[in-house]
């Protein structure tokens, strides 16, 4: 959930000046987005536009919520979705009048969102939610994102009116896919790393011997360097497979290209497994692992 500071500007009549989200972590724990619906809050499993989609009587159902919120939930879902080109901005709403060919400001103002989503893994019934802590209390939004596929970038922009300038307030970016919260590169390293150790050591709690195994694995970024070309590659790393299961000094044994060296080096260092485990105990595990690269998809 990446968090910052959230910085509202207005229209001038000299131009548009937008403000951009200057990410400043804050940590919080994994949650359940919730909607209000017949009078309780129940579980968000999807979104319809900006409509939320829930479960009720064992079919889903499409609502208008007038109330979410986020609740805390155990771990998050596996998975790793890259934010790319995100920007969050608000601003004034100027209406145009013909008869006097001018641009009227009016006290109502928009909260704009793009970026770019790619996952790690095929992924259904994906929503973006934005929390905004303003000056009356938390507001919530929430956007249908739908199906991703690996290595299969998706442009997402969404606008809302809002009620009030935002000012300068705390701002934090969730996504959940069937309920469940993803893990993404907008979150504070921290963060992830805390919820994977949690993650790591609940499913090794009670394993007696076990190898190691791939738990989140993000695939590496074409280089972007090599994206004219259109350049197919390979990279070979060795690395170490640390107690916890995270990667630690990965080394390019060779690469066609030292870029593609360069972005599987990137990508490992994100990667977690569940460690080797022997009588019982986690060790160190020394392991060798295979890249290929071929070019990307636009958006």
């Amino acid at each position: 959930m990446p968090s910052g500071t959230f910085r509202s500007t207005r229209f001038r009549r000299g131009g548009f000046s937008a403000a951009l989200l200057a990410l400043a972590p804050t940590l919080s724990a994994q949650n359940i987005l919730y909607a209000e619906y017949a009078g309780k809050l129940v579980p968000v499993r999807g979104a319809h536009g900006t409509q939320a989609v829930i479960e009720a009587n064992g079919r889903r159902v499409t609502i208008e919520a007038r109330r979410f919120s986020l609740q805390p939930f155990a771990e998050y879902l596996p998975l790793y979705v890259t934010v790319r080109k995100l920007a969050v901005n608000s601003h004034d709403l100027a209406m145009y009048q013909p008869e006097s060919r001018s641009y009227v400001f009016e006290h109502y103002y928009a909260f704009e969102f793009s970026a770019i989503f790619e996952s790690s893994a095929p992924l259904t019934n994906v929503l973006h939610e934005h929390d905004i802590a303003g000056k009356l209390g938390h507001t919530i939004y929430q956007q249908q994102v739908g199906a991703l596929d690996p290595r299969s970038p998706k442009r997402i922009r969404f606008n809302t009116p809002l009620r009030y300038e935002l000012g300068t307030v705390p701002y934090q970016l969730h996504l959940f896919a069937n309920g469940l919260e993803l893990l993404h590169s907008k979150q504070p390293p921290a963060l992830r790393d805390a919820a994977l150790d949690r993650m790591v050591a609940k499913r090794i709690a009670d394993v007696r011997d076990a190898g190691p195994k791939l738990l989140l694995a993000p695939p590496p970024e074409y280089p972007p360097a090599l994206v004219a070309a259109k350049t197919k590659g390979t990279a070979h790393l060795r690395l170490s497979i640390r107690t916890n299961g995270a990667v630690l000094d990965p080394v390019v044994i060779d690469a066609t290209d030292p870029a593609f060296g360069a972005a599987a080096v990137a990508a490992v260092r994100l990667w977690r497994f569940l460690p080797r485990v022997v009588d019982g105990v986690p060790v160190v595990t020394e392991a060798e692992l295979p890249f290929g690269f071929e070019p990307p998809t636009p958006p």
